[in-house]
């Protein structure tokens, strides 16, 4: 089998912690899109939730048809998370499957878990595994742990209404992520 592993240690840190100028910088951003070229963003998952507890969250859907051609899905989203006074934790897991007149067009899935503790009430700590594949891209497996500390820059909310707003976070941190590509020989 035509496996590739490919491991890296990657750095997440704001430009104005650098202190960089002109043609480094350029190659630095370069740098940085180049690293993140296959990465599920997590932050869309991130909530903000005011209720303590656990909440609960699940779609699942499968789909057939037929005619001139067949075509076959099914995808599901999974999330649990628990919201505490100082510790934050979410688990989300996703899976999507699309077949094609017998042939797969999508298979991948992935598995995300976050622990959120507040130092205080503008920063946080957090630590992160994450678990993935994805057929298209040929990836068979990509594993990653890693951690950072967010500061709040702002948060406004509107006095007129609970859902406008805008929250502002500068972090850093690291992750170390092993990937396995399934290349065909």
């Amino acid at each position: 089998d035509g496996l590739v592993a490919h491991r890296s240690l990657i750095f997440l840190c704001p430009m104005s912690f650098l202190r960089i100028k002109g043609a480094v910088l350029i190659l630095v951003i370069i740098g940085i899109q180049i690293e993140t070229r296959g990465q599920v963003n997590t932050e869309k998952f991130r909530k903000h939730h005011v209720e303590k507890g656990f909440i609960f969250n699940t779609n699942f859907r499968f789909g057939y048809s037929s005619g001139n051609s067949e075509y076959t899905t099914a995808d599901g989203v999974f999330r649990i998370d628990y919201n505490g006074n100082k510790n934050d934790l979410f688990l989300v897991a996703s899976y999507d499957y699309k077949e094609t007149n017998s042939e797969r067009v999508s298979h991948k899935g992935f598995v995300h878990l976050r622990g959120i503790h507040e130092l205080n009430s503008t920063i946080a700590l957090e630590a992160f595994i994450q678990e993935e594949f994805n057929e298209f891209i040929l990836l068979k497996d990509r594993k990653v742990v890693g951690g950072s500390m967010r500061t709040q820059l702002f948060d406004f909310k509107s006095k007129k209404d609970s859902l406008t707003g805008l929250k502002s976070r500068l972090g850093i941190g690291g992750m170390y992520e092993y990937e396995v590509f399934d290349v065909p020989e």
